[in-house]
């Protein structure tokens, strides 16, 4: 498994036309837009990618509106490969 991480949403959306993701652990708290921004821009770009929501808020409701996959309060997605692994 191999993991880039990307700090910053234009770095984020200007990899999508080139790379192929299976999946995408997004934050929701991030610099210049939220998480649930990012997603809805992943889902429309990348239709068939894994997205993962996470926060230390209640956001659940913002990532699977936006079309999300799933969502994990911060605390509880501390092992990310065995989440990953069930959600394949």
């Amino acid at each position: 498994m191999r993991c880039q991480l990307l700090r910053q949403r234009l770095a984020a959306m200007n990899l999508l036309p080139d790379k192929c993701f299976w999946a995408a652990i997004v934050d929701y708290h991030l610099p210049a837009i939220n998480g649930a921004e990012v997603t809805s821009l992943l889902r429309t770009r990348s239709p068939h990618t894994l997205i993962i929501g996470f926060s230390l808020d209640n956001k659940e409701k913002e990532f699977l509106g936006v079309g999300a996959d799933t969502f994990y309060p911060k605390p509880q997605i501390t092992d990310v490969r065995s989440r990953l692994r069930e959600l394949a």
